[in-house]
This record gives C-alpha cells, structure tokens and sequence, in this order.
C-alpha cells in the first residue's frame, strides 16, 4: 500500500475536504453544506484549505485528508479518512508517513496529533503510528457539545 499527498487544485478538492471534515464527530465541523455557503466565503476556505490540507490517496484514490497547522510549540498532524477506508490500518500508515515527511522537511519543530479524548480510534492509530502522549488540555464546549472538551495531545 503505497500512500501519497496531494496538495488541494480546485475548488472541488476543497469541497471534498469540508464535506469530509463537516461529516466528522468533531466540536468544530462546519455545520453548513459548502454548496450553500456565498461565493466569497468559499473562496476564504479554499485559499485556507489550500495552505494546510492535502488529499490523501492510496493507488491513486482518494481515502480522506491531513491538515498541518502550525503552533507555538511546532506542528499539529491531524487527519480524516472516508469511512470506508477506516479500521483497515490507513489512519495508522496516513499519521506515520506523513510525521516522516513533515520531518525532513521541518527537522526543527516538534510533530503533534491531537484529537478528543474520547475519539479512541484516532488515539489508535495516532499511538501505533509512533506518536507518544504528552498530556491532555480541557477546552470549553463548542458546537453540538454541551460540556468542556478534553484533548489528548502526542508528540512524534
């Protein structure tokens, strides 16, 4: 299974990975279809989206996304797979090849993947890619949650 990046072209890159991400259980999925969204912002999440996701494919599919943010303490990974494509050992392979790359091309900064304490298969594979957990933060409700919000942080 050989895993690429590809970095986002159009507009309907950008609109499979909002779709993907609204589709996810996260506090701060868009909540609104992009379709429905004005032309200008659409173009504020493509010019944003085309800064920190790539698509991820395996043999030339398409099987979800990865966003690199950049943070004080270095680099925050995060990832989402089609569910389809999940508990079949990609997020694994998607956290660690892509923690490789960031790592040559940033040999400087620290690689972090966070996610919901609660979100157990991203811990998963977040850990068996070869992620160590550092700690964990509590963030106020946001979205669809009603209470705090606690994160688990792990360092590459």
């Amino acid at each position: 299974m050989i895993i690429e990046f590809k970095k986002l072209n159009n507009i309907n890159d950008v609109e499979f990975i909002y779709e993907l991400y609204r589709s996810a259980d996260e506090p701060d999925a868009p909540q609104v279809p992009f379709k429905s969204l004005n032309e200008d912002i659409k173009e504020k999440i493509s010019e944003q989206s085309k800064k920190i996701s790539e698509l991820v494919l395996v043999d030339n599919e398409v099987v979800g996304s990865v966003t690199v943010v950049e943070i004080k303490e270095g680099l925050n990974l995060g990832g989402v797979l089609l569910e389809k494509h999940r508990g079949k050992g990609l997020g694994i392979k998607m956290f660690q090849e892509k923690a490789k790359e960031l790592k040559l091309e940033y040999p400087d900064k620290t690689i972090y993947g966070s996610t919901r304490k609660d979100n157990y298969e991203a811990i998963g594979a977040i850990k068996k890619a070869g992620f160590v957990f550092e700690g964990e933060e509590t963030k106020p409700p946001l979205g669809k949650y009603k209470e705090p919000i606690i994160y688990v942080r792990y360092r590459f």
